[in-house]
């Protein structure tokens, strides 16, 4: 059995769809934690999984330095078959005890468990990254394992715009018209222009009561 003090990789499996894509555009001699930021491959709180998983792939040393499984990854057109080799040597026990074929997520959560001391939890993700890396190497898997080896997309929510209400007849209501010429204007200074519908004595009264509950209103921030 291997040295299981590195554990298989686990966390997200963008952050290794991103280095593997990013092999295709540039040539990696080195990964580091400023390598993975600079080039935006994952979080901040996924830069130490992925670099540990490279290291267990065996396509980086312990200083970040390419080895010569990942040279040849950055060959031209020989990425997926060179990378069918490196998954197949880094999860050996996997490879001689299970028929992926047939296999269920269960199987290769338990198997990692077994083989390699993971966690539940981090076996759980390590399924799904040993289930994607399997399928950019072209090795033929199960029906559920294709599934779970999907990259998940974040789906965010935008805001929309407030259309502006229609009427029953399909048509935008129309603005509300007010008669200025039967209203008082009180203006004081340049803020505060107030319109108020003329009346006697006693419903001009009962006006200002209402104006004056609103203006308390405002105060208040209400």
């Amino acid at each position: 059995m291997e040295d299981i003090s590195i554990k298989p990789p686990y966390g997200s499996i963008s952050a290794f769809k991103n280095f593997l894509d990013l092999l295709d555009r540039i040539t990696v001699d080195k990964v580091t934690k400023e390598f993975v930021r600079n080039y935006k491959l994952t979080s901040e709180k996924n830069e130490y999984k992925l670099i540990k998983g490279l290291q267990f792939l065996g396509l980086i040393d312990d200083n970040g330095d390419a080895t010569e499984k990942l040279r040849e990854l950055q060959l031209e057109g020989k990425l997926e078959e060179n990378l069918n080799k490196v998954i197949r040597e880094a999860y050996k026990e996997i490879f001689e005890k299970v028929n992926l074929e047939k296999a269920s997520k269960e199987t290769i959560i338990n198997s990692l468990m077994t083989y390699y001391q993971m966690r539940k939890g981090t076996a759980r993700e390590g399924t799904r990254i040993f289930a994607y890396l399997c399928q950019r190497a072209g090795i033929p898997l199960s029906d559920e394992l294709q599934a779970e080896g999907k990259p998940r997309e974040r789906i965010s929510k935008r805001k929309t715009t407030k259309q502006p209400r229609v009427s029953k007849e399909g048509k935008p209501p129309k603005a509300l018209e007010i008669d200025l010429e039967g209203m008082h204007e009180i203006r004081l200074g340049n803020d505060i222009i107030i319109y108020l519908r003329k009346g006697d004595k006693e419903f001009r009264k009962k006006l200002a009561e209402r104006v004056k509950t609103l203006i308390d209103f405002y105060v208040e921030g209400l």
